[in-house]
């Protein structure tokens, strides 16, 4: 037993040896095409641990010498190796600048030609490409020269050919990156790649989010296109502010964080750029607001912010557009952790710009206007010493609060013919619902959120907002699911005027209703109260039918569902009620 056992531990070693020494070949075969790949996709392999870490210094900068597009369209030089870059855009349209961005200073240290394209079905999780990727890219297209649009390509191309016969891909996901066949063969499919003699196509997908940027070349590759509409802007000594409502899914700001800014900060009037998801009306009671609301009404009664003038009409890509321009045509900014909002502040000629602290920002080296902010620890105007390597925060701050509130719009032309907004912002002990307050709405953050609310029935003069969730009381979970409670909440927050009413067998399985307790506003209807015999009826049968008892979570079928709405509806005297898949 002990030889045999000694012998299996021996052939083991030398297996393992054998990896290793192989690994080790390949690793000096990735540093050798370290160097030749450029700077940019050098830190990639190093920050991906394909080559030692020691490179991310040693990969040297990028160039950052482009002058426009055509720096990665055709090459001033004649490339060693013909190459094409196709860069995937996925989700939404501030992750596609950062990969597109990434992409381009790839294939200008390659002098590889550069085309852009839509992640397709087969690369999407789940097997489809989600709307976040499709609103990015839809707005991408009316950034991009035609000529970087892959889809654009005739259809006998050589250049389509080449991409869609190559299997290979550069990822930065981690979906990607826990794909053992992946990462396993990762360094001998790059080697292949870069060495290869004849044409091939390097296709990039994912984030890149930790490379350095060309914070100039940037801004010629993106802006022109991106404010050749733009009619207005902020003033010179107004502050915008961006607000991304999920704070489930997000990194959310408190009340602390921007009343330690605008507190020391000069400004004339504040703006706010909203995504679609925060709300447009607040609660008359302030004890019922949540840290949303909260936010939203410190905001707009402490220091008269008025949501930036959007556009006329239903063009969601368009009003994308116009709200980033705004942002960053702003001289004074503060950005949420968001990769959308960061290019309001990559994008702009701002003198401050004030972001939250690493690692919910990333330090920003040598670009002075970035102000750092940790409320975590309470420590605020932070900048970063390049001596200490390390951000330094002001130890004691002067109180420097000087909102000019005004009581109409003032509009000032300047000789570029651009119109700098001033105002809008009205004396914060008046009536808030004012025309000006209206002329101040954006209709990005979601056109007629408040229709709901018109439509509700003669009986009632609040419109019913219901969403139906039950389980199997013998394998009742714990609690329930998270993706739901935030639907609840934000329903909730961007339709004060409606009853958000969530309904599920709570007698059969409490553990439900005790998750959703600690949500204000929300009513709870438990459904078991409420069906029919005839429910009750079908409930037995199709679960006899169609065997759905046993599994962990019961999502009842379509038919079922309509039958609980039905008995609600006829329980409570509705007319009109709204059902929420």
């Amino acid at each position: 037993y002990d030889i045999s056992m000694g012998i299996i531990s021996l052939r083991l070693a030398l297996f393992l040896s054998v990896l290793l020494a192989l690994d080790v070949v390949l690793s000096q075969d990735v540093e050798s095409i370290a160097k030749e790949v450029g700077a940019t996709f050098c830190k990639y392999l190093a920050f991906k641990n394909q080559i030692p870490r020691k490179y991310f210094d040693l990969c040297g900068e990028p160039s950052c010498n482009w002058d426009d597009w055509n720096d990665a369209s055709a090459s001033k030089e004649v490339a060693k190796k013909e190459r094409v870059v196709l860069s995937y855009g996925h989700n939404g349209f501030g992750n596609q600048l950062w990969e597109h961005s990434v992409a381009f200073m790839i294939a200008e240290s390659l002098k590889a030609k550069l085309m852009i394209a839509i992640i397709p079905d087969e690369l999407s999780p789940g097997g489809y490409i989600p709307p976040n990727s499709w609103q990015g890219m839809s707005a991408m297209e009316r950034m991009l020269p035609k000529d970087f649009q892959y889809e654009l390509l005739p259809v006998n191309s050589s250049v389509r050919k080449l991409c869609d016969e190559e299997t290979f891909l550069i990822a930065d996901r981690p979906i990607d990156w826990r794909d053992k066949n992946y990462t396993s063969n990762f360094k001998r499919n790059l080697v292949n790649l870069i060495n290869d003699p004849k044409p091939r196509c390097i296709k990039l997908l994912g984030y890149f989010q930790n490379l350095p940027l060309c914070a100039d070349d940037t801004k010629r590759l993106w802006t022109p296109k991106l404010f050749q509409n733009v009619t207005i802007r902020p003033g010179d000594n107004d502050i915008s502010i961006y607000l991304r409502c999920l704070p489930r899914h997000y990194h959310f700001n408190g009340r602390h964080f921007y009343e330690s800014i605008l507190n020391h900060t000069h400004f004339d009037n504040v703006w706010l750029f909203q995504a679609p998801e925060c709300p447009n009306k607040l609660n008359e009671n302030p004890s019922k607001d949540g840290i949303v609301a909260s936010v939203v009404r410190l905001l707009t009664e402490n220091y008269g912010a008025k949501r930036w003038p959007g556009l006329n009409g239903t063009d969601g890509t368009a009003m994308l557009l116009h709200d980033l321009a705004g942002l960053a045509m702003s001289k004074k900014l503060i950005l949420p952790v968001s990769s959308w909002a960061f290019w309001g502040g990559m994008f702009s000629n701002a003198t401050e710009i004030h972001v939250n602290a690493p690692p919910h920002h990333s330090v920003m080296y040598g670009q002075n206007q970035y102000i750092y902010h940790n409320e975590k620890t309470k420590e605020f105007f932070g900048s970063y010493s390049a001596k200490e390597n390390d951000i330094i925060y002001k130890t004691n701050l002067t109180n420097h609060h000087h909102n000019k509130l005004r009581s109409k719009a003032v509009m000032k032309t300047h000789s570029s013919g651009t119109a700098s907004v001033n105002a809008y912002v009205e004396d914060k002990n008046k009536n808030n619902g004012t025309a000006h307050a209206a002329a101040a709405t954006s209709s990005l953050a979601g056109t007629g959120t408040n229709k709901m609310a018109q439509a509700s029935d003669t009986n009632h003069t609040r419109l019913p907002v219901v969403f139906v969730y039950t389980v199997v009381p013998a394998i009742c979970p714990g609690g329930l699911p998270s993706y739901i409670r935030i639907a609840l909440e934000q329903a909730i927050f961007t339709q004060p005027d409606c009853d958000v009413i969530l309904v599920s067998n709570f007698a059969e399985c409490a553990i439900v209703r005790d998750s959703v307790k600690s949500v204000a506003n929300l009513k709870l209807i438990d459904s078991t109260t409420i069906v029919s015999n005839r429910t009750i009826y079908y409930k037995n049968v199709s679960s006899s039918l169609f065997m759905t008892d046993g599994g962990g979570e019961l999502w009842m079928t379509s038919a079922l569902r309509f039958f609980i709405m039905e008995d609600l509806m006829l329980h409570y005297n509705y007319t009109e009620m709204i059902h929420v898949e």
